[in-house]
């Protein structure tokens, strides 16, 4: 067997092994699966330059998402096509975005660069897997591990193949370079296994960091993206805390899966903590105020910040 497909091998048997001892076995697509929910979203009004907020009702998922260590045969196809920069990562979830177009850092595209060399779109309303979340896809003998960026809205019911759309080199990977320079389509059927973020390896980035970007689109309106969060992945809700000004509620922002804004001006009250909830039910916060004040805030800005939920691995 090659070196590669040895390194493969261990990484999926690794994250196998860590769910298989993990307590949150089983995530649905909200914290509470029993019923309907109501988020604030925020919406930013361009006329006005600044965010309107609304309360949405989520309603309880069709069934639980995938489970940590639990896998689904899923149908593989790539995406190449122009608008559809699979490489930068612009998607539903916002990791390749800023205000100001696409997301850069440490020299490259931020989804390479700072969350993940690897990453894909999953179908099927997050059953594979939501914002953020992470799974091992095997086929043809190979192995690699890959962060949900974007999510599509192929529902396939039961005992259908359910899909994974991946970048082209990711495919030409595990076909051998079948799809080429993308000119013709291509297809294949293998398994995805849903793991702890945590367990997967962290190559070109510090390995026990959560990254924050912060975005500005005014002095008024402000967000932050989170991103390389441990265990599930997936972000339920994030709420904020500031040195001289105390809690502040978060919002979501509308289009965005991963951005979440402050409801009230956070500028002028120091530096700012963050209340993190995952779509599992466990939470983690920042200690020491990491975030600069957000009158220092810029679009773009990272900060890794070194605390994370504890990993299964």
């Amino acid at each position: 067997m090659a070196a590669s497909q040895l390194l493969t091998s261990a990484l999926l048997a690794l994250c196998l092994v860590s769910a298989a001892v993990a307590t949150r076995d089983i995530i649905t697509d909200a914290v509470d699966s029993q019923g309907s929910q109501t988020v604030p979203v925020a919406v930013f009004n361009e006329a006005l330059h600044s965010f309107e907020f609304f309360n949405e009702t989520v309603e309880a998922p069709r069934r639980k998402a995938l489970g940590l260590g639990q896998s689904a045969r899923v149908t593989v196809t790539f995406y190449n096509q122009p608008g559809m920069d699979c490489e930068t990562g612009n998607g539903q979830c916002g990791y390749g975005n800023d205000v100001t177009g696409d997301a850069y850092g440490n020299g490259g595209p931020f989804l390479e660069t700072s969350l993940y060399p690897y990453h894909a779109a999953s179908g099927n309303y997050d059953y594979l897997g939501g914002c953020g979340s992470c799974g091992v896809l095997s086929y043809n003998g190979k192995s690699r591990g890959f962060v949900i960026t974007d999510i599509t809205d192929d529902d396939s019911q039961q005992g259908r193949d359910h899909h994974i759309d991946l970048c082209l080199g990711s495919f030409n990977y595990f076909t051998n370079g079948a799809a080429g320079n993308g000119g013709h389509g291509g297809i294949f059927s293998g398994t995805w296994t849903r793991v702890d973020c945590s367990c997967m390896g962290a190559p070109n980035y510090p390995d026990s960091a959560i990254v924050v970007r912060t975005q500005v689109y005014n002095q008024w309106a402000q967000a932050v993206v989170i991103s390389r969060l441990g265990g599930v992945g997936e972000i339920a809700s994030v709420n904020f805390r500031t040195r001289n000004g105390g809690f502040t509620r978060g919002a979501r922002v509308n289009g965005w899966g991963t951005w979440w804004m402050p409801t009230e001006g956070l500028a002028g009250k120091g530096g700012v903590d963050l209340l993190i909830t995952l779509k599992d039910g466990n939470s983690m916060s920042t200690t020491d105020y990491p975030l600069a004040d957000a009158s220092q805030w810029r679009t773009g800005a990272i900060y890794n910040i070194y605390k994370n939920v504890p990993a299964a691995c």
